[in-house]
């Protein structure tokens, strides 16, 4: 991580009861525009798909914290980024569109039956 500029930081936390209806109706969930449908292909096998949404949602929604904080020129729309995981099932942003110029985004996820959060830092490096 040789000349880096600039680190930003977002965060965001949700009530899982905020993403039931999503639970109950698919469909309603596929045409919000913000979930992929890898994203709720993965959700809708867990036990409890509204507590993945909502992690889902708000590591979306720190992306666009840091990246705002960040000041890059362009923030990915909710519907172009996925969380997706590595071999080791540790979390990360897949940007649909590559990831944007100089910046490398890391992540951290968590919940518990009533609250998800996540965690963004992005790095931003010189050209």
């Amino acid at each position: 991580m040789n000349n880096i500029t600039d680190i930003a930081i977002g965060t965001d936390i949700e009530n899982v009861s905020r993403f039931d209806k999503y639970v109950e109706n698919r469909e309603l969930a596929s045409k919000l525009g913000v979930f992929t449908e890898n994203e709720l292909d993965y959700c809708f096998k867990k036990g409890v798909p509204s507590m993945h949404l909502a992690a889902r949602f708000c590591a979306k929604e720190a992306v666009y914290k840091a990246f705002s904080q960040a000041n890059c020129a362009s923030i990915p729309k909710f519907c172009e980024m996925e969380v997706a995981h590595n071999s080791k099932g540790v979390p990360f942003i897949n940007f649909l569109n590559g990831c944007p110029k100089n910046i490398e985004c890391k992540l951290s996820l968590s919940h518990c039956k009533d609250k998800a959060i996540a965690f963004v830092t992005v790095f931003k490096r010189g050209e």
